[in-house]
């Protein structure tokens, strides 16, 4: 939902400052070992390279998925829930 109300394409990182809240705490670790990736690597083309790999496999790049690889997907949950 933030994704879309601010518009945003691509990869992104988002926590929330609560400390109080479990999950905040680890997004904000998240984002730190995102920082650290980022200091550590050669140039900007190497860290769009790790993004892109490490976003690959979340649910977020579905959108990225040819047609037939949607419907191979939904054939294999329907037989999984049969």
């Amino acid at each position: 939902q933030i994704k879309k109300t601010l518009g945003l394409e691509g990869q992104h990182l988002h926590f929330t400052a609560k400390g109080t809240l479990a999950m905040s705490r680890r997004s904000k670790k998240h984002l730190h070992r995102w920082i650290r990736t980022a200091v550590t690597a050669k140039d900007a083309e190497e860290v769009k390279q790790i993004m892109q790999e490490a976003w690959q496999s979340r649910r977020i790049c579905e959108t990225l998925k040819t047609p037939e690889e949607l419907k191979e997907k939904k054939e294999r949950w329907k037989a999984h829930y049969k």
